[in-house]
């Protein structure tokens, strides 16, 4: 039996604008594996895979190239710095401002007609005098496969209170994990006409996962009270008023205290004295309040009951948290990829999942450096060096200018990890969708749904795949991110 499903439709394999949305990604049974090995890793950080991949069949390069981060951090260096403490430094600045900056704002900087926009309708700025047609409604279907109507969307931009914008002007935390929407609604909207698991599971409301933790300005309320809307660090956009607090003066000065703890471990339960706070996951910052035998005293947000914020304290031992931010060395970054490795992909956090861009970006934060959110934008964040010309020159280019563990290269629509070479190949690490194929004349996808190690021609071995479609034939760029590899 073979272990991929084919779906006719184009995709977007990450959290850019650009292209057609495809099948639900294949169910993967995962199995944990713990333990370490090593003399000079990190000292009892886990460097070994979270998660062992139970189906390795998908494509050849899953079966033959190793998917643990430490076999490719052992040839890049180990403990080689990737950048220099000056250079560091200035990142973990730059991240903190980032991090922090809607704890400065004092008036919205989304405008009422991008708002209006995300439902459908022509932004004031750009309608002109001409007489208007009779006013139409995006196509979309929600998770069942049926069509959003124009009384839903009506109902919608009624809740979302646009007359009202902005409603609001206070800075909060988010206390619970929660989904960043562009709509106060957790109904989803696909762009064909098929149930969830069909030929469409990415619901293009959803734009991102917001950590426990992350700082936000809160600009509007929707009508039923039930939805806020909050510029983040990484976007705007609508998020579930329980998972929010107002913080004040007080709050903000105990929370951005300048030393702070980051997550190594993901799906890592928080708990306090008193309860349970959820989950968080690598690539958050907290707090960091002090040490306890085992490990660090981190703070945390709890919502109290008239919804502003208090501070909390929550413990971590070292296999879950250190100081931010860690060593950029291949062996650490190694130790936090790997807590990736296997995951299913989750288009915009969607499924508790994460895309490529996520990937990328929760990958690197722990080491200080603040990436945005989309791939296109990530590929923008460092140096960037064109790559044209036929693939055996690109990877040439690649083998030759590319620093493992601190360049990413990019596709339209995707982003990934350069890992150094292996067996004489160029070797990524990134959260895929599928390899592009050709079933029956008709544009298809082979579904690997999950984050993998492979090199920069996944899937040639197919008898399907779609002629120069492959990763390496469509490559854009590589981008060197800071200091990497220079002096």
């Amino acid at each position: 039996m073979h272990s991929f499903i084919v779906t006719r439709s184009t995709t977007r394999c990450c959290r850019c604008r650009a292209g057609k949305t495809a099948l639900f990604f294949l169910c993967l049974c995962l199995a944990t594996l713990a333990g370490c090995a090593g003399r000079n890793m990190p000292e009892d950080s886990g460097l070994r895979p979270q998660f062992r991949l139970a189906h390795m069949r998908d494509v050849e390069d899953l079966r033959r190239l190793p998917q643990d981060l430490t076999v490719y951090a052992r040839r890049g260096g180990w403990d080689k710095t990737l950048m220099s403490p000056e250079e560091q430094a200035r990142q973990t600045a730059r991240f903190e401002r980032i991090f922090f900056s809607p704890w400065l704002q004092t008036a919205p900087s989304v405008p009422a007609a991008e708002l209006t926009a995300r439902f459908g309708e022509e932004p004031r700025r750009a309608r002109s005098r001409a007489p208007r047609k009779a006013p139409g409604v995006p196509k979309a279907f929600d998770e069942r496969g049926l069509p959003w109507s124009r009384e839903d969307w009506a109902a919608l931009q009624t809740n979302a209170n646009l007359a009202a914008y902005p409603s609001l002007s206070r800075p909060g935390i988010i206390v619970r994990e929660t989904s960043l929407r562009e709509a106060p609604t957790a109904r989803a909207r696909m762009a064909q006409a098929r149930a969830l698991g069909a030929d469409n599971p990415f619901d293009l409301f959803q734009y991102s996962a917001l950590p426990l933790g992350t700082p936000v300005y809160l600009t509007h309320s929707s009508a039923d009270g039930l939805w806020r809307f909050a510029q983040s660090p990484v976007a705007a956009g609508w998020v579930l008023a329980a998972d929010t607090a107002t913080t004040d003066a007080e709050f903000m000065k105990q929370y951005r205290i300048g030393r702070y703890a980051t997550v190594i471990r993901d799906n890592l339960p928080v708990r306090t004295k008193d309860s349970s706070s959820g989950m968080t996951h690598v690539g958050a910052i907290y707090p960091l309040i002090g040490r306890h035998a085992d490990g660090l005293k981190a703070g945390i947000p709890l919502r109290r009951e008239d919804g502003s914020a208090e501070l909390a304290e929550t413990l971590f031992d070292l296999k879950q948290a250190r100081p931010w931010p860690l060593p950029a060395s291949p062996a650490w970054m190694a130790a936090v990829g790997n807590q990736m490795m296997g995951q299913q992909y989750g288009w915009g956090g969607l499924y508790e999942g994460r895309d490529c861009s996520a990937t990328v970006r929760d990958l690197f934060a722990p080491f200080g450096i603040h990436l945005p959110r989309n791939s296109a934008a990530q590929a923008r964040a460092g140096l960037q060096i064109p790559l044209e010309g036929p693939a055996t020159e690109k990877e040439r280019r690649i083998a030759e200018e590319a620093v493992p563990f601190m360049s990413l290269l990019r596709v339209k629509g995707h982003i990934m990890l350069y890992l150094g070479r292996y067996q004489g190949e160029n070797i990524v690490f990134h959260n895929v969708w599928g390899v592009r194929i050709t079933e029956d004349g008709t544009d298809a996808r082979h579904i690997i749904g999950r984050a993998v190690v492979t090199s920069l021609r996944m899937g040639t071995e197919l008898p399907s795949a779609k002629k120069n479609s492959l990763l390496v034939d469509r490559l854009l760029s590589i981008t060197m991110l800071p200091d990497a590899g220079r002096p």
